[in-house]
């Protein structure tokens, strides 16, 4: 083990040292990082608080299989012309922690825990290394399939926009909702009670936006264990969380055949 992960593993267990575990890591070759898993996993096998214990899952969830779907890599020749973008690395591990952290932070421990990625997902993210694919390059309103990026920022958005903001006073301590002012307030405190808790036939859960065409159409991949996990659905001017998963028009089963139906529009 090099010096630098022996010290990173020696330090107390915290989010930030989490972080700095996992960016490590990811810089490695992914044989490297397979052998040093299990010292990770027993680093974080008692975490002490809900952040680190989204370290935990995003450790327990790697694997070198995971970012190798076979036909997703032959896929991926007939894509790659079309992806646009600075390439950059994808990393595994940090990616796992952040978008559970970011579901935790809108109050659904549940999904935090069974947040899944599909293999073909992971491995489309890792080589399209946050590039997006484009139907039309010439075209904003085309059909757009995000890199890694684009996911997580996207997702941050839609979490954000269905729950309140939290207040936090720094004299008077722990968060606080903030009251409605006016009637769009009102509105958007009525959005956050259908916030991502759990799943059910309303359509709340894990779900990534991972798309996007026209102005207002969003394409929504489930990513919770439970239900109908790892389906794609196209949603117009609307969003699991609010209007249930039923609403959305269902695109295919799953995130490889979606693959699959992308790659023949070539």
């Amino acid at each position: 083990m090099t010096s630098n992960l022996s010290a990173l593993l020696d330090a107390p267990p915290s989010l930030d040292a989490a972080r700095s575990l996992f960016a490590a890591l990811d810089a490695l070759p992914e044989e490297t990082c397979a052998q040093h898993m299990p010292d990770v996993r027993r680093y974080l096998a008692s975490p002490a608080d809900s952040e680190l214990r989204c370290a935990a899952l995003a450790a327990e969830a790697w694997s070198v299989a995971s970012l190798h779907d076979p036909e997703t890599e032959s896929l991926f020749p007939h894509l790659a012309p079309q992806l646009a973008g600075t390439p950059r690395p994808f990393r595994p591990l940090s990616f796992g922690l952040e978008v559970r952290l970011l579901f935790l932070k809108v109050g659904s421990p549940w999904v935090m825990e069974n947040l899944a990625l599909s293999p073909a997902f992971s491995t489309w993210l890792r080589l399209a290394q946050g590039r997006s694919w484009r139907l039309q390059e010439d075209d904003p309103y085309s059909l757009s399939l995000y890199g890694h990026g684009a996911v997580l920022a996207s997702t941050k958005h839609q979490c954000e926009l269905f729950r309140w903001k939290r207040q936090r006073d720094p004299v008077e301590g722990p968060p606080t909702e903030a009251p409605p002012s006016d009637e769009f307030d009102a509105v958007r405190a009525f959005l956050s009670s259908l916030a991502p808790r759990s799943a059910s036939d309303r359509g709340t859960g894990a779900w990534l936006e991972i798309g996007d065409w026209s102005d207002k159409h969003t394409i929504e991949l489930c990513c919770h264990q439970k239900g109908d996990w790892d389906v794609v659905l196209d949603y117009h001017d609307g969003h699991p969380w609010l209007n249930g998963h039923g609403w959305g028009d269902l695109e295919e089963e799953s995130f490889l055949a979606y693959l699959r139906e992308l790659a023949a529009l070539e």
